[in-house]
């Protein structure tokens, strides 16, 4: 058991704080490292669910509010649960248009608005490395914890030099948001402008890597992410871009009519529907 002392004038202090995410009610969860001089500490945390087991009254237990707060920290409890426990699952059309489809077309537009405030200009703009009109924005990804501080170094010819080359060859992580929201994942790529788009995003931004990180392209893998866990396309992973933009100028119908195979989080809300669909 760790005193209060301890925690104030040790641990606390040798903080970093990484990710914060609410989990609903009171409760919020935190992703910290922790450094200390003299001892290496394994803190584990259990979270508990605040509705379990509770006397709330009726209307309380009915509100709008008290319901997504519910939804929320359900989403977040099974994800810590779960931890990166996976399944491959091979998506036909036909599963993607009863299942993953669906799903996509329900998410609510505050489970994407980060992304809107981004595209708009509104956060996060110290990150970005280059943008495109409304067409699509390319930015340091948050999960690039060892890079420098955006916010604090502003000058991005500053960055490389703050940074040494393994660390960029070793950790460097580039997210593009794509500005079409009829752009929702892979399956939705069938024009001959969404070509030009692609190559476009991927011109630009191994473009500003090789300026701002001195890292020519032929270092880097560009990924298209699927299944998709936001509204927008992001592209991070899974799909290598160059296959995708090669598959659609053989056929620009490629992924209306091809099965995918890819790795599914247990707690994704799709994984027992997808499991389910194969089993049947």
């Amino acid at each position: 058991m760790l005193d209060d002392l301890f925690i104030k004038e040790k641990l606390l202090s040798a903080v970093e704080l990484l990710e914060q995410i609410h989990l609903g009610g009171t409760l919020t969860q935190y992703k910290a490292k922790v450094a200390l001089k003299t001892q290496t500490l394994d803190v584990i945390v259990e979270i508990f669910n605040p509705w379990n087991g509770t006397n709330e009254d009726k209307d309380e237990e009915n509100s709008k509010e008290k319901q997504e707060a519910k939804a929320t920290f359900s989403k977040h409890y099974l994800k810590y649960k779960s931890g990166n426990a996976q399944v491959v699952v091979r998506e036909t059309m036909e599963m993607y248009l009863k299942i993953t489809k669906p799903y996509i077309d329900a998410m609510p537009e505050k489970d994407v608005k980060w992304m809107d405030d981004i595209l708009n200009g509104k956060s996060e703009n110290s990150r970005v490395i280059c943008r495109d009109s409304d067409a699509f924005v390319s930015l340091v990804a948050k999960t690039w914890h060892t890079h420098v501080n955006c916010e604090q170094y502003t000058d991005q010819s500053q960055w490389k030099e703050l940074m040494s080359t393994q660390n960029i060859l070793d950790n460097l992580h580039i997210i593009a948001i794509i500005g079409d929201k009829t752009l929702r994942s892979v399956r939705d790529l069938q024009l001959q402008k969404h070509i030009v788009l692609l190559n476009e995003i991927k011109r630009q931004t191994l473009s500003a890597i090789a300026k701002i990180y001195n890292v020519p392209s032929h270092f880097l893998l560009v990924f298209v992410h699927y299944l998709p866990h936001k509204k927008n396309i992001s592209v991070t992973k899974a799909i290598l871009l160059d296959d995708i933009i090669d598959h659609l100028q053989m056929d620009l119908e490629f992924y209306q009519k091809c099965s995918i195979t890819c790795r599914v989080k247990k707690h994704h809300p799709l994984c027992a529907h997808l499991q389910h669909s194969i089993s049947t």
